[in-house]
């Protein structure tokens, strides 16, 4: 099976090492690359993509610029896309992406807990039924945090 590749990175010269690096596993994958959320976006809607490769930060002219991550919760509304692998690119250091990454944490919890985030999240990692609009919420960031 022919598999779709979307690497989102802003910076060309990684993108370009990225894509080189992908065709060593398989001159046959199909890569996709952009800089643009939009575009990405577009290309996950128009393909069936395989893997996502998503640089947290796309615009690093914002200050606390987490565009990459919020193309991610965009492409995980998509139903095709709920356990689609999504590998983040960055430089930045957290013990958050560290327990992603290396402990293979599948979500975590902030103190104190909210009690409705927390049942939601348990739920989801239970493969329950989540009403998904009944629980948006908006963060809201300054100056990085």
């Amino acid at each position: 099976m022919k598999q779709n590749i979307l690497i989102v990175e802003d910076n060309e010269k990684i993108r370009k090492m990225l894509v080189s690096m992908l065709h060593q596993i398989d001159e046959d994958l199909t890569i996709l690359e952009t800089d643009n959320i939009d575009v990405a976006y577009r290309y996950a809607l128009q393909y069936t993509i395989h893997l996502f490769l998503l640089d947290i930060i796309l615009d690093s002219t914002k200050r606390g610029d987490v565009s990459g991550i919020t193309l991610a919760g965009s492409i995980r509304q998509v139903t095709r896309y709920r356990t689609t692998p999504i590998i983040f690119i960055t430089s930045l250091e957290d013990p958050k992406l560290y327990a992603y990454s290396e402990i293979h944490c599948y979500q975590y919890i902030e103190k104190p807990f909210d009690e409705e985030k927390t049942l939601i999240k348990i739920r989801e990692a239970l493969g329950l039924e989540v009403d998904a609009e009944k629980h948006r919420s908006i963060c809201f960031r300054k100056d990085g945090l």
